[in-house]
């Protein structure tokens, strides 16, 4: 089943899909089974198997997935674990934490609002995520159209820890890169072989 979706056959998997869950429903089997929906696509089908999720990859997932049928009021209220918070344009922290996948949900929930015309919460959506993963360049982007002038400083400063990360791997890439370019290629030598 997993093979499937990982060689993108989506039907094949839609079909393995469907007869495990027959036998077992729980959201993991939902999940892969939205997922192939989605692949082959079928949205429609997927929002039917994920409705009433809780889990977060779930809740994720069907907020994709309103987002695709233009369900955006619904997309909010699965982002934001309505009816279990106090208001839909008011978030506190804790709220915040409700939202799946922490910087990329609120990117997402940013994106719902955006569409909505809710402009100045998807803004406070944008502001959160970078400031949870300065890395999330797509949210900069959509920061860039709606308030021009923020600057990239302000977000990207070099102490956050996602930065270090990544710059982490950018300088192990770098060194692997070096590390290759000074040695000869296969089957290339200096001196005869002796």
């Amino acid at each position: 089943m997993k093979s499937s979706l990982q060689y993108e056959l989506y039907s094949n998997a839609s079909f393995l899909c469907e007869r495990l869950l027959a036998q077992t429903d729980n959201e993991e089997i939902r999940l892969l089974l939205a997922e192939s929906y989605l692949g082959d696509g079928k949205a429609y089908k997927a929002y039917e198997v994920l409705k009433g999720s809780t889990s977060s990859a779930n809740r994720y997932k069907l907020a994709l997935t309103c987002l695709k049928l233009n369900k955006l009021a619904e997309a909010e209220k699965v982002l934001l674990d309505y009816p279990n918070i106090r208001s839909l344009t008011i978030m506190d922290s804790d709220q915040m934490k409700k939202v799946p996948y922490g910087a990329a949900g609120l990117y997402l929930l940013g994106q719902v609002r955006e569409l909505m015309s809710k402009r100045k919460e998807a803004v406070k959506n944008y502001r959160k995520a970078l400031e949870l993963d300065p890395t999330l360049w797509c949210a900069y982007e959509r920061l860039c159209v709606l308030e021009p002038g923020d600057s990239a400083a302000s977000f990207f400063t070099e102490d956050h820890i996602y930065i270090q990360r990544l710059n982490g791997e950018i300088m192990r890439e770098f060194e692997v890169y070096n590390d290759m370019s000074h040695h000869q290629p296969l089957g290339v030598h200096s001196s005869p072989p002796t």
